[in-house]
Formats: structure tokens, C-alpha cells, sequence
């Protein structure tokens, strides 16, 4: 059942339950259909609240307890989320662009499908996150801790990834063309191969652990810049990726000479 009071009229309450310490009833947990336009609900405890297709642009939840709410397919365009705690929470499909997150925690949570394009998230955390197929373009995400994380599919084309924590994270399918990853930590991620490499900056990173890892990125870069040399070279490329994959297959090399 949707809310049926008004924005002003749920964070009055909100505030008063918080003040005598009282559980929420069913009436502020199920927040859906609300407009938080503006609306300033920094520091509540909004826990298990459902804000599932809320229009919540430039609304504040700075310093706001809101582990495992719901704002799957909310609109939080130019929202302020510094410094809150969204634990468990799910954000599947929400439109977060150009919103401030800075210090958030966003451990365990699920952001499928989110836009969170040129948002600025500096050092929040994403240990263990679902970050599938989410809109990272220009996102600044220095210093965030995703350890763990899902990102597969995720684009972070010229997003600002320096000095972050993407240790053991799944980047099936991410596109990090033209990311800055300087500092960052890529030790022990998965499915590497299969990321978009092209225009990283993988400068001042301590490969200890991840060699190969360093080595494909900069093999990708090599082919791509050779591809791209002139028409014979590109020629060149094709027979060469399809004769051994670029010296990196002994089986195809071995059955284009049988």
C-alpha cells in the first residue's frame, strides 16, 4: 500500500520516531509514490523504508541510516548521499546521476542497472556490491573500496578510479576505456580478458600478485594502436588475430599449419 501523506508530513514523522527512539510502522516503511523533491532527510533512520519508484531529485539523505531500504527505479538525480549508510539496500534501475556520495557505504548492495553517470562517490564503499551493467561514465570513484564487487558489464568510460580498492572484483564485460585506474589495486580480479582496456591509465599501480593482468592491458593497447596504424596493418592484424590470436593461441597457430 502506497503512502498517502504528504513529503513534509512523513519526515516530520520520521523525525519524531527517531527523537523517541519508536519502530516505524507500516505507514513510513512503505514510502512508495512519494515526491521527496528537495526534501531534506539527512541523518534519519530509514531503515527498510521502501522509496521504490520515488521522485527524490536534489532531496538530501546525507549522514541518513538506510540498510536494506528499497530504491529500486527512484530518480535521485543531483541527490546528496554523503557520508550515509546503505547497507543491503537495492538501488536496481534507480537514476542516480550527478549525485554526491562521498563516504557513503554501499557494502553488499545492489545497484543492476543504475545510472550513475558522473556521479561523484569519492571513497565510498562497495565491498561485495552487485554493480551489473551500471552507467559509470565520468563517475568519480576515487578511493572507493569495491572488493568483491560484481561489475560485470559495468561502463566506466573516463571515469576517475585512482587509488581504488578493485581487488577480487568479477569485471566480465566492464569497459574501463579511457579510465584512470592510477594507484588502483587489480590484484586477483576475474575475467580480465574480457574487459575493455583501450586508453587505461595503469600508471603508478603496483602489479605485485596481478602480472598478467598488466600484461594483457598493455598487449590490448599495443594491438589496438598497431590495428590502427594504416590499412595494411590493420590487414596484417586480421590475418595475425585469426592465425594465433596475436601469437597468444598455440592451438590455432598449430591448426593454421596442419
Amino acid at each position: 500500500m502506497e503512502a498517502t501523506k504528504s513529503a513534509e508530513e512523513i519526515i516530520g514523522a520520521l523525525r519524531r520516531a527517531k527523537e523517541t527512539g519508536e519502530p516505524l510502522g507500516p505507514e513510513l516503511l512503505d514510502l512508495r509514490g512519494v515526491r521527496f523533491t528537495d526534501a531534506d532527510l539527512s541523518g534519519l533512520d530509514l531503515t527498510g523504508c521502501d522509496f521504490s519508484g520515488c521522485e527524490m531529485s536534489r532531496c538530501n539523505l546525507s549522514n541518513a541510516c538506510c540498510p536494506s531500504a528499497n530504491f529500486d527505479g527512484a530518480k535521485l538525480y543531483k541527490a546528496t548521499l554523503n557520508g550515509a549508510e546503505f547497507l543491503g539496500t537495492t538501488f536496481r534501475g534507480a537514476n542516480l546521476t550527478e549525485c554526491k556520495a562521498l563516504k557513503a557505504g554501499f557494502g553488499m548492495t545492489d545497484f543492476t542497472k543504475a545510472n550513475c553517470y558522473h556521479a561523484k562517490m569519492e571513497d565510498a564503499t562497495f565491498v561485495e556490491a552487485q554493480i551489473r551493467n551500471v552507467d559509470f561514465r565520468a563517475a568519480k570513484l576515487s578511493r572507493c573500496r569495491l572488493y568483491e564487487a560484481d561489475l560485470e558489464g559495468t561502463d566506466f568510460d573516463q571515469a576517475i578510479l585512482t587509488d581504488a580498492d578493485l581487488r577480487a572484483t568479477n569485471i566480465e564485460g566492464v569497459n574501463f576505456r579511457n579510465t584512470s585506474l592510477r594507484g588502483s589495486q587489480l590484484r586477483e580480479v576475474q575475467n580480465y580478458t574480457r574487459a575493455d582496456w583501450i586508453g587505461a591509465d595503469i600508471r603508478d599501480i603496483d602489479f605485485a600478485g596481478a602480472y598478467l593482468v598488466r600484461q594483457h592491458i598493455i598487449d590490448e593497447n599495443f594491438l589496438y594502436e598497431y590495428k590502427h596504424q594504416s590499412r595494411i596493418t590493420r590487414c596484417v592484424y586480421f590475418a595475425w588475430k585469426l592465425t594465433s590470436d596475436c601469437g597468444r593461441s598455440l592451438t590455432r597457430w598449430g591448426l593454421f599449419l596442419s
